[in-house]
């Protein structure tokens, strides 16, 4: 049942916001999920930061490895042609960067919050390697993860959470 005194009622109108925080609570709420999934969780009293771009989005090319700086993940898609016809590693940026990032957009980095960007391997003139994602320092894959690839013509979305922002102790874990 939806308790109509707690909506606010914005239809037909715009709304310009920087960022996004969903699913905030005046108090945190615990609950329990299915079993296989793991133990009972608590939500996170300012709800999740959705950072879905940020600025314009980033295309280039390389023959080499690569990094995606924080700033770069931030614009929320990423085109790039490995001009390699062997495959190439993108190393996500650190999770210390990741984190000075989300400050420097938002009125701070909160534990659970979400970097999402796109990946796309371009079918342009040259291309013609998979690129391999790398996780920087903080960063791990989901557990049932491993280190995904992007094949020519091929894209993959970014899932990037945090899950420390603590000075000098910094983590995501990447889902795709």
């Amino acid at each position: 049942m939806v308790d109509n005194a707690r909506l606010v009622d914005m239809a037909g109108n715009d709304e310009v916001v920087g960022n996004e925080r969903t699913r905030a609570t005046n108090n945190a709420v615990t609950l329990t999920g299915t079993a296989g999934l793991g133990a009972a969780y608590t939500t996170n009293r300012q709800g999740t930061n959705w950072i879905a771009g940020f600025g314009p989005p980033r295309s280039g090319t390389s023959a080499t490895n690569f990094i995606a700086l924080a700033a770069d993940l931030l614009t929320g898609i990423i085109t790039w042609k490995n001009s390699n016809t062997a495959s190439s590693n993108m190393t996500l940026d650190s999770a210390a960067n990741m984190v000075a990032a989300v400050n420097q957009i938002s009125a701070g980095a909160v534990v659970g919050d979400y970097l999402s960007c796109l990946v796309i391997n371009s079918t342009g003139s040259g291309a013609g390697g998979i690129i391999t994602i790398v996780n920087g320092t903080g960063g791990t894959f989901d557990a049932n993860q491993s280190a995904p690839t992007i094949a020519v013509g091929q894209s993959r979305y970014l899932f990037i959470r945090l899950t420390n922002v603590t000075p000098g102790a910094e983590a995501y874990v990447l889902f795709t």
